[in-house]
């Protein structure tokens, strides 16, 4: 059971339901924009959370998961302080 860095990025137009997806993402990682969590997902934790968003989210709202590749090079500019990261991520 291979773990996966993902990309979720959400348009949800609820406070409610916002806040409901934002506590199920995170679970699974960390906000690194207003509407964009880094989450590490298996293919059962994946399942799991996609159902969980399914249950909470309507139909005029969007939520997108990408799968990232195995080596991705990322440039920051600007302030990170929404979530700390973890001490160490391999990306």
């Amino acid at each position: 059971m291979l773990n996966r860095n993902f990309l979720v990025i959400y348009d949800v137009c609820d406070d409610k339901r916002r806040r409901k997806v934002v506590k199920i993402l995170e679970k699974y990682g960390y906000r690194i924009q207003y509407s964009a969590f880094e989450c590490l997902f298996s293919d059962k934790s994946k399942k799991t959370a996609i159902k969980a968003l399914e249950r909470t989210t309507k139909e005029e709202d969007s939520i997108r998961i990408y799968k990232m590749p195995e080596s991705v090079h990322i440039i920051n500019q600007g302030d990170i302080s929404f979530d700390k990261p973890p001490e160490v991520l391999i990306l």
